[in-house]
């Protein structure tokens, strides 16, 4: 892959992350960070980021760009807690 095609796989990870968070959670997010994986390791892209003004609420997440589609996360005790507020079951799939 060239550099244009995993920029272009990157901003589809973040679009793809910023649409999970809002329709999952209904929380709007900033994506602060993004990585591709080795592909001979794995077809995931990791982004780390927090809720729009709320930096103590961060998360981390993979997104696998050959099935656009979230495949595991992480949090913050700050954002568990602001699922579990919420009504959200952070551990749920």
């Amino acid at each position: 892959m060239n550099a244009n095609e995993d920029e272009a796989l990157l901003q589809e990870a973040e679009n793809i992350a910023i649409q999970h968070m809002k329709e999952k959670y209904d929380l709007d997010v900033v994506i602060t960070s993004e990585k591709k994986l080795p592909r001979k390791a794995v077809a995931e892209i990791s982004l780390k980021g927090h809720v729009v003004d709320q930096e103590e609420q961060r998360f981390n997440l993979y997104v696998n760009y050959e099935r656009k589609e979230v495949t595991s996360m992480g949090m913050s005790e700050d954002f568990k807690q602001l699922l579990i507020d919420k009504g959200y079951d952070p551990f749920k799939k």
